[in-house]
């Protein structure tokens, strides 16, 4: 369910856009129930931000209403491991903006002239099985390594550039 839960997101009003793009990153890993735990710095990855902006806007997600999340620990250890959070699907559903006419369906728009050819599928030709030496075709030519005739220095010219040169994306700047 995580791409119905996607596009409830984005469908959704009343949110900016980091609360949008957090709560996309949770719907990324929702299960059918809306339930997930992936870590703050997971969120902060997928999300492009800081921790601290996926703290400051885990808060206001959770002040409105939007997700609810709890601590939970190893049962082994003791130690802290990934809180489990729970995205409220029925108000993310219910925040559903208006539906509006954008007029960017483009689709019907889109016409071909009656009198244009369709275009004809050409026949291939026959693959040659078998290439002797002397038959090398223009895009196949020989590689610098097989080529026993280039020295190896001349073959790590081509690999390395020198150190000395100088890029730049403007030519005759110095």
């Amino acid at each position: 369910m995580t791409i119905k839960h996607i596009a409830m997101v984005v469908e959704a009003e009343g949110l900016d856009g980091p609360e949008k793009l957090l709560l996309l990153a949770y719907c990324n890993r929702t299960d059918d129930h809306g339930y997930c735990w992936p870590g703050q710095q997971r969120l902060a990855d997928d999300c492009g931000t800081s921790l601290a902006t996926v703290k400051r806007t885990k808060k206001r997600l959770i002040e409105k209403k939007l997700i609810a999340s709890m601590r939970r620990v190893d049962p082994r250890t003791g130690e802290p491991i990934s809180n489990l959070t729970r995205v409220n699907l029925e108000l993310l559903a219910a925040m559903r903006r208006k539906p509006v006419d954008y007029d960017d369906n483009v689709v019907e728009k889109l016409t071909f002239a009656d009198d244009v050819p369709l275009p004809t599928k050409k026949g291939k030709a026959p693959k040659r099985t078998t290439q002797g030496a002397h038959q090398v075709m223009a895009q196949d030519e020989p590689d610098p390594v097989d080529n026993h005739e280039t020295t190896s220095d001349l073959l790590m010219a081509q690999d390395e550039p020198d150190l000395r040169l100088k890029m730049s994306p403007t030519m005759g700047s110095s």
